[in-house]
């Protein structure tokens, strides 16, 4: 090895101008060169770099090598160094912000739960494809993470980040990027996203599978019997040493990775390590500024903007269509105020009430949910409406005795069966219904207020199934027919947050079960010690999860298909 400084190389242009992948098992260095030989240089150019980082690792960029000296000033969302919080919520007003701009940034993923990543992932790269039209380096560390190869049979939201991920690498480069993947499982990373970069990294890999990833790729874009010699070396090379090969640069060779110039937060921290550096915050009023403006971007398009709403209508009264009625402003003042105390109560309620049963150490379903009173003409009663927001003669049946308004209780299991209905799922059981509504599955209460809707004529009952009828979708909130968000998140509101955690590790390992012994470890929390199983007695008592008499947990199928 004593000529190593001589050996190490740069990736040629023609290969960087392309898709590539970087492979190899935890600790082989494939960050480090990724780093090296080819972001730094990128941003050293000052050209631009978009990173999706689930692991926490890229933060160094900002950092010299000594951890002191700034270095790159790239942005940083989420994670512990970050300059910004990042929420899934956001990830399509970030998109369009970094795919119209000329900024760096690294989108740290780190903090999130896998259906927060899954969706944040999802849905920014599905806005960045769409607006982004110059040059950039794209990197995805842990890849298959987000295009995994059995996503297109997984469920929830898996299918749809899947497919969003292989548009990326198929699409991306006639929009400007240029992808770098980086993979620990290549076994793992679905085909079609693999086969479309155009060169490969190998660094050491042990596993069979994964060396046997690597020869696919080999036979559709480079010499097979060459490739089997290569593959045969990966378990014995060490870290920071690969095989580069670039067919159509007519390139493969053995490459040694320098270290980073930058400061290496990727390494694995030691237990006697002193605390890491802090990151001197970069000037943020520019990239404020633009934040701020989508946001008012989203602002005024938001559909149930009641100031807009009222606006809108005087607005159509001082026209040649004559003044609005003074009944369609009061209408639409009262179902904008409605629904606004619906959105709060329901949020409260989820988040409050659970809190506060768990911290008397008792079942929600043991004692019954605190009951909101009947709207009154003094509490601004909803007039009747039907899904568009236009009012309506009557809210019931013909024959129905009708009441002033519906509590805000029985909107809520009203709204959730039109949130399935939403999602194309109708009939629906009740226990979805009851999920989605907010209440535990063992609450008395939720029986009572079903029984009181299908009285009234809202609600037709089937065999364990609940169903709108035609006043039940005239009465249900009109958004709740479109607001369809991640089944797993709503679950999540109903546990605290020990409890949350373990439900997103056991959502992580579906479609396969996972032993309570490993459960544990990933958690940090003892094998021995009655933690874990009074987490596990609470989220398998909602009907989340299932126990297995061999020490296993699975996480409901119906969590991640709907039409389970």
């Amino acid at each position: 090895m004593t000529k190593r400084k001589h050996e190490i190389d740069a990736i040629p242009d023609e290969a960087l101008n392309k898709h590539i992948a970087i492979l190899g098992i935890t600790g082989s260095g494939k960050t480090s060169l990724a780093k090296t030989m080819i972001v730094e240089g990128d941003l050293r150019a000052k050209r631009r770099v978009i990173i999706i980082d689930p692991t926490g690792a890229w933060w160094g960029l900002r950092l010299k090598r000594d951890g002191k000296t700034p270095c790159f000033p790239i942005y940083i969302f989420g994670g512990e160094h970050g300059d910004y919080p990042l929420r899934a919520v956001n990830s399509t007003m970030l998109a369009e912000v970094f795919a119209t701009s000329n900024d760096s940034a690294i989108f740290d993923l780190s903090g999130m739960t896998v259906s927060e990543r899954t969706t944040f992932f999802t849905e920014f790269t599905e806005a960045f494809l769409r607006q982004n039209k110059s040059w950039v380096r794209f990197v995805i560390d842990e890849a298959h993470l987000f295009m995994p190869q059995q996503g297109a049979s997984a469920g929830g939201g898996a299918p749809r980040m899947l497919h969003a991920g292989n548009n990326l690498v198929n699409l991306g480069r006639s929009r400007g990027l240029r992808i770098v993947l980086i993979s620990q499982r290549p076994a793992k990373l679905h085909k079609d996203s693999l086969t479309q970069v155009t060169s490969l990294v190998a660094m050491q890999m042990t596993s069979p599978q994964d060396r046997n990833a690597i020869l696919g790729w080999i036979a559709d874009n480079a010499d097979p019997e060459r490739g089997r010699e290569i593959v045969g070396s990966l378990p014995v090379i060490g870290p920071g040493v690969g095989w580069l090969w670039a067919p159509l640069a007519h390139v493969m060779k053995r490459i040694y990775s320098p270290l980073p110039s930058t400061f290496d937060s990727s390494s694995a921290p030691e237990h006697d390590a002193a605390e890491g550096p802090t990151l001197q915050p970069i000037n943020l009023a520019t990239l404020k500024s633009r934040l701020s403006a989508f946001e008012e971007k989203v602002k005024q398009n938001d559909p149930v903007a009641l100031k807009a709403e009222i606006a809108r209508l005087k607005q159509v009264g001082a026209g040649s269509q004559g003044a609005a009625r003074s009944d369609e402003i009061a209408a639409a003042d009262n179902a904008g105020w409605t629904r606004g105390r619906l959105a709060g109560y329901q949020e409260g309620y989820s988040a409050g009430w659970t809190r506060c049963a768990a911290s008397v150490r008792i079942e929600i379903g043991s004692m019954p949910a605190p009951e909101i009173p009947e709207a009154t003409p003094q509490t601004r009663t909803p007039p009747s409406r039907t899904r568009h927001g236009k009012p309506a003669a009557s809210a019931a049946p013909a024959g129905k005795a009708t009441s002033s308004a519906i509590s805000v209780p029985k909107q809520r299991v009203l709204d959730a069966v039109a949130w399935w209905k939403g999602a194309g799922i109708e009939p629906v059981s009740r226990v979805r219904v009851c999920v989605v509504a907010g209440y535990s599955p063992k609450a008395s209460t939720f029986g009572v207020y079903v029984a009181e809707l299908v009285k009234d004529g809202y609600l037709e009952t089937g065999p364990g199934t609940l169903r709108l009828s035609a006043a039940g979708c005239d009465a249900a909130s009109a958004l709740a027919f479109s607001r369809f968000d991640s089944l797993q998140r709503v679950c999540s509101k109903h546990l605290s947050p020990a409890e949350a955690r373990v439900f997103d590790a056991i959502v992580d390992a579906y479609p396969s079960s996972i032993r309570r012994d490993a459960l544990a470890d990933k958690l940090a929390l003892s094998r021995h010690a009655s933690t874990l199983g009074v987490y596990l007695a609470r989220i398998t008592s909602l009907g989340f999860a299932e126990v297995s008499g061999q020490g296993e947990v699975k996480a409901s199928a119906w969590l991640f298909n709907s039409r389970a």
